[in-house]
């Protein structure tokens, strides 16, 4: 697994079989029952690029 950044909030990696060239994964490291309803609370859950 080619870890692409880790913070206290998510994990994010390159997918293992990708489907596009670019293909990340984005792993919560809280339980989230659904992204729709994570809302503006879920703003710290996004992964911080730069």
């Amino acid at each position: 697994m080619r870890v692409v950044a880790e913070t206290d909030e998510v994990l994010t990696f390159h997918h293992t079989r990708p489907y596009w060239p670019v293909h990340i994964v984005v792993v919560p490291k809280r339980h989230v029952p659904s992204l729709v309803d994570l809302g503006d609370a879920g703003e710290p859950l996004r992964p911080q690029t730069g």
